[in-house]
């Protein structure tokens, strides 16, 4: 705005890879993603799904998506921040202000690729709870799959195979869960005596854990309520031959974020270990996420 505040976040642990929110001269906010710092920045293509109206127009001027009035779409985030770990604080060091209504933007470094936002598909970023859906990605922010309609408060854990979603914009006694790191979800009943107002979930901000912590009140109650899940007895065994990540035996693959053609970004080609979507085990590690790193040749466009 005309004070200088930005509504930009990095996606944590990947050098490089940034999400911000623009505003036009119409008033219009629209999100638009980079790969390479902020070199060059575009819009992030809806999900590829039936959970919106856009369509794909191949043959246009243009090609890309476009809503049935023939406008540009594409996926718009509300990008508050939480701080991790801390059940309803919001980082409020890059926002003038930060609207709670929307479930946060997340990501972690101990989470690799893994990323959390709530918003919608189409011309702009709406603002009305009515119209927004929880989305995820697993590819740093290059790709979203929809997850369920409505503002939902989330985080991950377990180095991002475990994920957990509720719905903050109305009293529930649900949540959505994912063992294998966002390709598929479940929901599941809290069986709570009442329904939960839900302010926020937190997990370990180390990711190490297979325990989240719900925040909220029931409604027309002044106490807090606290609810601990433990998704831990979903994995039979704890994962194996992090050290052969990429084989088939090994219950860990290689993943690089998408760079040029080379799949390189900023000089540089960086394969993360994290584990297999398919792999039915708990990682548990402490410790920094392991890398490999590949220098690059510069190229003219570098």
């Amino acid at each position: 705005d005309i004070l200088g505040h930005v509504d930009l976040h990095v996606i944590h642990g990947i050098n490089g890879i940034l999400t911000a929110n623009t505003k036009t001269i119409e008033g219009e906010v629209k999100t638009v993603y980079s790969i390479d710092n902020g070199n060059e920045w575009r819009p992030i293509a809806p999900p590829d799904d039936k959970s919106h109206s856009c369509t794909y127009r191949p043959q246009a001027e243009r090609p890309g998506w476009y809503t049935p009035g023939g406008e540009v779409c594409s996926l718009h985030l509300h990008l508050g921040h939480k701080i991790k770990g801390v059940p309803g604080n919001w980082e409020f060091r890059a926002h003038k202000e930060v609207d709670r209504r929307f479930g946060a933007f997340v990501t972690n470094e101990h989470a690799i690729g893994v990323v959390l936002g709530v918003g919608n598909v189409g011309s702009e970023l709406a603002d009305r709870l009515d119209e927004v859906s929880a989305f995820v990605s697993r590819d740093a922010g290059d790709t979203w799959k929809f997850v369920k309609k409505g503002s939902h408060a989330g985080d991950v854990a377990d180095q991002g195979t475990l994920l957990l979603l509720a719905r903050n914009d109305k009293a529930t006694n649900e949540i959505t869960i994912s063992a294998d790191g966002g390709e598929s979800y479940r929901t599941c009943s809290l069986q709570l005596e009442d329904d939960v107002e839900i302010t926020d979930v937190i997990a370990d901000p180390n990711a190490t854990s297979a325990n989240f912590l719900i925040y909220g009140k029931v409604p027309g109650k002044k106490d807090a309520v606290f609810i601990s899940v433990d998704l831990g007895m979903l994995f039979p065994r704890r994962c194996s031959d992090r050290d052969l990540a990429g084989d088939d035996g090994s219950d860990f693959e290689l993943w690089s974020p998408k760079g040029n053609a080379r799949g390189c970004e900023m000089g540089r080609k960086v394969e993360y270990v994290r584990r297999k979507t398919h792999a039915r085990c708990y990682v548990g590690s402490k410790g920094a996420v392991e890398t490999l790193e590949h220098d690059c040749p510069c190229t003219e466009s570098d």
